[in-house]
């Protein structure tokens, strides 16, 4: 329900505003993903999860880069942008090979910005 209260502020926003803060969060997400991970490591505070877990996955100011992300892919199917099928294959090899190499890396990462990337390359292919 946040992401779609926050829609109403954020569908105002041209596509450049937009895609500024998308930057700028994930590079705060980055910063503080490495802070967490440095610093707090797998330490637990509420039950059975991290911190980190906590806060990259549940608290929802981390999770709307991803909502931002969706809000820019649109933008681009608006203007037409399409990528060919035959880059469909790849894609999903890619993302498999993310999904393999997901236990290695950093609980941090992996909750808001590891399989970012891979996401967006297969929205643009398949369903934009």
């Amino acid at each position: 329900m946040f992401y779609y209260v926050c829609f109403f502020a954020l569908v105002v926003l041209s596509a450049a505003r937009l895609l500024k803060l998308t930057v700028a969060l994930a590079g705060f997400i980055l910063v503080a993903a490495l802070l967490v991970h440095v610093f707090l490591g797998d330490t637990q505070f509420f039950g059975k999860h991290s911190f980190s877990h906590w806060l990259f996955y549940v608290v929802p100011g981390f999770r709307i880069l991803e909502f931002l992300v969706g809000m820019l892919l649109h933008a681009l199917w608006q203007w037409g942008y399409r990528l060919p099928t035959s880059t469909l294959l790849p894609s999903y090899a890619l993302l498999f090979a993310a999904m393999w190499f997901a236990p290695a890396i950093a609980a941090p990462f992996r909750y808001s910005l590891y399989f970012l990337p891979v996401i967006v390359r297969r929205q643009i292919i398949w369903d934009i």
